[in-house]
């Protein structure tokens, strides 16, 4: 896997000059929103200006002018963002995104408008909830050493109501974040899933009891491993192939893949292949357009999450080839 030092001289190499163009371009964008808010606040003035007579009749139509601005805000940031910028959102992709996966692995292909499939998404038999609405973006895929891998951004929803008291339809988030697939080195036949232990880190040992209440998703899995056991629960169709995937230093590797990404991780072993589910909230690949993207720091953020996606091949040591699986 790259260094950041390999990083760094690619940043100021190859990219600097690229993201230096998209930086004029994020600052006429700022300077319009600059220019909105100034004249929203100017608005403000002059109303209070005309019809503040009283302190009551100010201190309403300050609050009432505010509230409009704030309104206005949201509703140009959004169009910014989603609307006029959307052009400078692929265009930084392309540049930065786009670069760096290469950079990382010359081998790899990525397509910002491409997404994990839902059937793939079945496949990995991690959420089985009803998926009414499916989207995602930024799909990366190819080969890296001698292991498939392809991952993106997706969101599962499903329907729960047709509309609330306004009409609005109601959607409730089945996942949202990132979705990984690779080739295993092993040849197994039967599902294990491997799933965030919140019961039992909740409820302690009377989690145990919740975990073996959990239906159709086969035996409950028991290891020899107490640190695993502390952060995940697994279920699986056949206790010695579930073993078998599980070996005691595949353990410590989906424990150090845990501990390096920070949050709760999803994982599944299928069709001879590994799924990773990692829920995140913000959208990784998307550009900020309150930051410098001259500033190597933050460019760094994109390089970080990309090399941990890239980098559950060797840690997890997928590109091992001694067991029976077949090439």
């Amino acid at each position: 896997m790259k260094t950041t030092e390999e990083f760094e001289r690619f940043f100021y190499n190859h990219l600097l000059t690229d993201l230096a163009e998209l930086e004029k371009e994020r600052n006429r964008l700022r300077f319009w929103i600059i220019v909105i808010l100034l004249l929203g606040v100017l608005l403000a003035v002059v109303l209070l200006g005309l019809f503040g007579r009283s302190g009551q009749m100010m201190a309403s139509l300050f609050f009432l002018v505010l509230f409009m601005i704030g309104i206005g805000f949201f509703y140009i940031w959004n169009l910014l963002s989603k609307g006029i910028s959307k052009n400078f959102v692929y265009r930084f992709k392309r540049v930065v995104i786009d670069g760096i996966v290469r950079f990382i692995e010359p081998s790899l292909t990525y397509n910002p408008k491409s997404y994990i499939t839902w059937l793939d998404f079945q496949r990995s038999d991690l959420f089985r909830d009803r998926v009414d609405r499916y989207a995602g973006e930024d799909l990366v895929y190819g080969r890296f050493g001698e292991t498939e891998i392809r991952f993106s951004e997706i969101k599962a929803e499903k329907k729960v109501s047709s509309s609330n008291k306004k009409g609005e339809e109601r959607w409730q988030t089945i996942f949202k974040g990132t979705f990984l697939i690779a080739d295993f080195h092993k040849e197994f036949f039967g599902r294990t899933v491997i799933f965030p232990d919140f019961a039992e880190n909740v409820f302690g040992a009377l989690g145990q009891l919740f975990q073996g209440m959990r239906l159709n998703r086969g035996e409950l899995i028991k290891l020899e491993n107490p640190e695993f056991e502390k952060y995940f629960v697994v279920y699986g169709s056949d206790q010695i192939e579930s073993r078998y995937i599980l070996s005691p230093s595949f353990m410590e590797r989906l424990l150090t893949y845990r501990g390096k990404v920070g949050s709760p991780v999803f994982f599944s072993f299928a069709n001879s292949c590994i799924f990773v589910a990692i829920p995140t909230k913000r959208n990784l690949f998307e550009p900020d357009l309150l930051k410098n993207l001259t500033d190597f720091t933050h460019i760094k953020t994109y390089f970080d999450d990309l090399s941990l996606l890239i980098g559950v091949v060797e840690d997890l040591n997928l590109n091992t080839r001694i067991w029976s699986k077949q090439s």
